[in-house]
């Protein structure tokens, strides 16, 4: 048996296709950029740590970016908003979620009332959004059933109530939630209304589920049209 000389003992070489050299540099390439996604993704989520323990309540400063709807009190109202009634979800842990989620997405228009029975879950996702109040709009509204006394004097007082559930000293907007209860005490309720836009408790009254007629009804008793 004859063994070749030192240094002479050969490996025959592989040629690499150009197709593997392709798919060999598109992989690279793709480890390359979920390393740099991975940096940024866990760089991004230690630096919202270090301020806030809840990566949700980090929400763009501003204020109402989109279309708006000027009122009759001449302000300006976000004309998309988040509804939060007659479901199981609009109270509790689960509405407030929501109303995080939806500040943190841009939205700025609430709308609750009385009758829903979540003022204090919104008031806290306001609270904790780290918006100025004056950067959200809310809107409640009046339901005869739920206010503790009767007359202007009673609205008011529930919208003193309001306030208080919600956290804040006034509500952007504030509605007759419905005429069922007969013209005489719809009338009281939007005199209440009138007298709490007055003191500063409200910037804007309206109605909600009104026809034409009833809302001529109020401003003729009043002066004020809805």
């Amino acid at each position: 048996m004859v063994l070749p000389k030192s240094g002479t003992l050969r490996h025959p070489k592989k040629s690499i296709s150009p197709t593997s050299l392709w798919k060999m540099i598109i992989f690279s390439v793709s480890i390359v950029i979920v390393l740099k996604l991975c940096i940024q993704l866990f760089g991004s989520a230690s630096s919202s740590s270090d301020k806030n323990t809840n990566p949700l309540i980090h929400v763009s400063r501003g204020g109402f970016s989109g279309e708006t709807i000027t009122l009759r009190s001449g302000y300006k109202m976000p004309s998309i908003g988040i509804g939060t009634c007659c479901r199981p979800t609009a109270k509790g842990p689960d509405i407030y979620k929501s109303i995080v989620t939806f500040l943190h997405h841009g939205g700025r228009l609430i709308d609750t009332a009385m009758a829903y029975d979540n003022h204090l879950d919104i008031g806290r996702a306001v609270r904790d959004s780290g918006l100025r109040r004056d950067e959200i709009w809310i809107t409640s509204k009046i339901a005869v059933g739920r206010m503790k006394g009767k007359g202007p004097a009673g609205t008011v007082q529930a919208v003193r109530d309001i306030l208080s559930e919600l956290g804040t000293n006034y509500l952007d907007l504030c509605l007759v939630h419905s005429p069922k209860m007969g013209r005489k005490e719809t009338i009281q309720i939007w005199t209440g209304l009138i007298q709490s836009k007055e003191e500063g408790l409200i910037r804007s009254i309206g109605v909600s589920n009104f026809n034409r007629h009833e809302m001529e009804d109020l401003h003729e008793a009043t002066g004020a049209m809805p």
